[in-house]
């Protein structure tokens, strides 16, 4: 009788969740923002990469695709930019996870656009974060974030020695020993920073060890050895000939 036919009617529900897999359901709840981290993940001579993780709370039954995120950044109480991340993969029911929003910054944007900030020893932030799911007409719910984190200045490199080695008609390794100096508070990873040499008219970009193992501590130098192996077409052939910096 009626236990029958609900035992069905469930069953079927659960099929129909099953076969539409991690898809959202019409009505169903909104994600939720439950709160953002932010952390410096990365600094090279030209910008500094900013992560910021956010907690995402899905209050659904089944699976979800990771919504889109809309998010405004202002530094020092003044809009500097906008833009939005598509989430890929997918938040398990009734759980919490960690979703990255990765902000790229260059020093050159940042210092014209608050020249002010170079004195400063900290940078405040509001971020606002907004979430909506694609194909959906849900409401979009912001969550504000307000921090800040240590004003960041480029690190500054003294070559101390290029070497040429492994030379043949079409290329041949190029080897800068380089003294980088940290100026900021925090540690700096420098074992992936890319450097451009420039000598006798060419420019050659150079970058550190890909095991990115290389750190220099707040305030502190210490030398590194960047290559690169260049062609002739990037130039070889004029720097065999004018000879490299000494």
């Amino acid at each position: 009788g009626h236990v029958r036919k609900a035992g069905f009617l469930f069953a079927v529900l659960m099929a129909l969740v099953s076969f539409m897999g991690c898809a959202s359901l019409p009505g169903a709840p909104v994600p939720e923002i439950r709160g953002i981290e932010a952390r410096i993940n990365g600094i090279t001579f030209d910008e500094v990469g900013i992560q910021f993780d956010v907690a995402v709370h899905n209050p659904n039954l089944a699976s979800i695709h990771t919504p889109l995120f809309r998010y405004d950044l202002a530094i020092a109480g003044k809009d500097f930019l906008s833009s939005s991340v598509s989430g890929s993969g997918t938040l398990p029911p009734g759980t919490t996870s960690t979703v990255a929003l990765p902000v790229r910054i260059s020093y050159e944007d940042l210092f014209r656009s608050y020249p002010t900030l170079r004195d400063n020893a900290r940078i405040k932030y509001r971020l606002r974060v907004a979430v909506s799911m694609p194909g959906t007409n849900m409401v979009e719910v912001p969550f504000y974030q307000e921090g800040s984190f240590p004003t960041i200045r480029p690190p500054t490199a003294t070559a101390a020695k290029v070497e040429l080695s492994e030379v043949s008609l079409n290329e041949a390794k190029l080897t800068v020993t380089a003294d980088i100096e940290n100026p900021n508070a925090f540690t700096v990873d420098v074992g992936k920073l890319d450097y451009t040499l420039e000598t006798g008219g060419i420019s050659i970009s150079v970058r550190g060890d890909s095991s990115g193992k290389q750190r220099i501590a707040a305030g502190r130098n210490a030398r590194v050895e960047l290559t690169r192996h260049i062609t002739s077409s990037e130039g070889l052939i004029r720097l065999l000939i004018n000879g490299v910096p000494d």
